[in-house]
């Protein structure tokens, strides 16, 4: 590791050691040797901190065994709801525009994309998976602090499987934001598919577009109306759009205790996205939709916590690959 590479790991080992103490007292069953566990594997790579890669692995290791203490605690209904829609649209009905009985309290509508009928169908393993290959892509990308938020802040940690459904289009976000930086069209669609799982992530596709240019925009445009089709040709997108508004009515979900609830505001996401389309860097594009993420859901009418585990780890990265660009251009200087 570089200097300055130690200096951020440092960091985060300590703030995810807090975390995952902060979270394994607010919980029970498995949650004490998880964290013994978790500990003994951060001091394992503070104590390798002179390595490349073996640090990073035992810091994602450390992430990752956080979960196996709350399999399944606690329950969430998104993915029931995804499950229920999908048997619909299998039988040949519109998934959209109703509500569930299977949803927690019953008549939650469906307001997710249409690949979300396909992909949630096994059920929440699918998140631990994501949950997983997010751990993995930000040790990649040696994001250490991201990574050490997203793998001991308590709400990451619970909502992993039990029934949320964020880690799945936040890892393809992820993952779609890194390949663009090298290949413009497979970043594009796998942009593209993650908006097909959670509308939201479109909040990057207009930055993408500035910084991947024609190829991205293509790409873009092209993979969401393939992904799109069913609602664009068969069920109408008017139907899509009562799903919205029957989420956005549902008690539960009306000024949410997450949600700063000033919809009117909302318009500022405007000359974020209009700025987004003459951004040339990497990193300024991933900030751009995340700001373009921020506005528009949690100045919404309703919001949760889990969104946060779609936008954290775009702005981590962004920022993470700022930090150490400052600091190589520092030395470059000096030298």
């Amino acid at each position: 590791m570089s200097w300055a590479e130690k200096r951020r790991f440092a960091v985060a080992a300590l703030l995810f050691l807090a975390l995952a103490t902060q979270t394994a007292l607010g919980s029970y069953g498995q949650a004490a040797g998880v964290w013994i566990t978790s500990v003994s594997l951060v001091a394992g790579a503070v104590l390798l901190r002179n390595r490349q890669w073996e640090p990073v692995a035992l810091l994602a290791a450390a992430a990752a065994t956080m979960r196996f203490g709350f399999l399944f605690e606690g329950f969430s209904d998104q993915i029931t709801v995804a499950q229920a829609a999908g048997a619909r649209a299998l039988g040949g009905l519109n998934p959209y525009g109703v509500g569930y009985a299977e949803s927690s309290p019953p008549g939650a509508p469906f307001p997710y994309g249409p690949l979300a009928l396909l992909w949630w169908q096994p059920g929440p393993v699918v998140e631990l998976v994501a949950a997983m290959g997010l751990l993995a892509l930000l040790a990649w990308q040696r994001a250490f602090i991201t990574l050490a938020v997203l793998g001991g802040w308590q709400a990451a940690v619970h909502t992993t499987t039990m029934g949320a459904n964020d880690y799945s289009p936040a890892v393809l976000v992820v993952l779609g934001l890194i390949v663009l930086r090298t290949n413009r069209y497979a970043g594009g669609c796998l942009l593209a598919a993650a908006a097909a799982l959670k509308p939201y992530a479109f909040a990057w596709f207009v930055p993408a577009t500035g910084f991947g240019g024609v190829t991205a925009a293509v790409a873009l445009v092209s993979t969401t109306v393939v992904l799109w089709t069913p609602v664009l040709f068969v069920w109408g997108v008017a139907s899509f759009l009562e799903s919205i508004r029957q989420a956005s009515a549902l008690p539960h979900h009306v000024a949410g205790a997450h949600s700063l609830n000033m919809p009117a505001l909302r318009i500022l996401a405007l000359p974020l996205e209009i700025a987004g389309l003459w951004t040339r860097r990497w990193e300024y594009c991933l900030l751009i939709g995340s700001g373009v993420f921020i506005i528009v859901m949690f100045l919404a009418q309703w919001a949760t916590y889990s969104y946060w585990i779609a936008v954290i780890p775009p702005t981590g990265l962004a920022l993470e690959s700022l930090w150490q660009g400052q600091f190589e251009e520092r030395r470059r200087n000096s030298s």
